[in-house]
């Protein structure tokens, strides 16, 4: 239980596109849900060059059909809406002024806060190498890539985290 205090930091990860394993694609659907009622994610999009004005995000299913899209603005914050009956998880993706992927995963409607980064998208990746994008391997991933912040930086903070994944990956409250 202690382990994953730190993943009350992470609710806004952002995550990155790999493939899945056709179990795993099983597995994110059986931890899946649906929207009920229209839900606004909003967040900010960020590369190695900082804020992205104007990137361009994406929301789409796990299986790539395009849900909705919406355009940052100068500041590199978006806003989107989730139609009622949506299913989560969503994929939330952008390409970085480098031509790379930024990405974010939205479990449910309960987190409104998903910016996508790079820290977001090595989370995503790690999901997805861990089996596939579920509830469980995010928790593995966000903590895992807390413990590597942490020990790269030398700090005991986690910066570019925020909100409340104990709502985001159904923590310990």
């Amino acid at each position: 239980m202690k382990s994953l205090m730190p993943l009350a930091l992470l609710c806004s990860l952002s995550l990155t596109a790999c493939e899945e394993a056709p179990r795993a694609k099983q597995a994110a659907v059986s931890s899946s849900s649906f929207a009920t009622r229209a839900v606004t994610i909003s967040g900010i999009v960020a590369d190695r060059e900082g804020l992205f004005a104007e990137a361009t995000v994406i929301a789409q299913t796990l299986d790539g059909a395009t849900i909705t899209a919406t355009q940052a603005d100068a500041q590199g914050e978006y806003r989107l809406v989730l139609p009622k009956g949506t299913h989560f998880p969503v994929l939330l993706r952008s390409e970085g002024r480098d031509g790379k992927p930024i990405e974010a995963v939205v479990l449910n409607e309960e987190v409104p806060q998903q910016d996508l980064t790079r820290m977001s998208t090595l989370v995503v990746a790690s999901a997805r190498n861990l089996g596939g994008i579920t509830p469980e391997n995010m928790v593995h991933a966000a903590a895992n890539a807390i413990q590597q912040s942490r020990t790269t930086s030398g700090k005991q903070t986690v910066a570019g985290f925020k909100g409340d994944p104990t709502k985001q990956y159904g923590g310990w409250h």
